[in-house]
């Protein structure tokens, strides 16, 4: 959490997405000098989706994605299950 915290401006809002992991940590020093919004959600809503995806084709954000075999999906599990994962976890059946 300490580098969103780093990167985000003052008055900014961070929005936690998802059940990636059972619990975090961050310094509320840097949480309360930026004056920031921390808020926690399931998903986005379809607009939401599309403004991200226009970021992403704007080069504005850069996802972090991690293709693995699909013969390993089980191991992929497993660390999305003990938070080894950064970013998203893919796979394609049939490769």
């Amino acid at each position: 959490m300490r580098p969103l915290l780093d990167a985000v401006r003052h008055l900014g809002r961070v929005v936690v997405v998802g059940l990636g992991t059972k619990t975090t940590t961050f310094s509320n020093g840097s949480l309360i000098r930026k004056s920031v919004e921390l808020r926690g959600s399931y998903g986005a809503s379809k607009n939401e989706y599309r403004q991200v995806l226009g970021f992403i084709a704007e080069g504005r954000i850069t996802p972090i994605v991690e293709e693995i075999p699909f013969a390993d999906l089980n191991k992929g599990l497993d660390r999305l299950r003990h938070g080894k994962v950064r970013g998203r976890l893919v796979t394609r059946p049939g490769d």
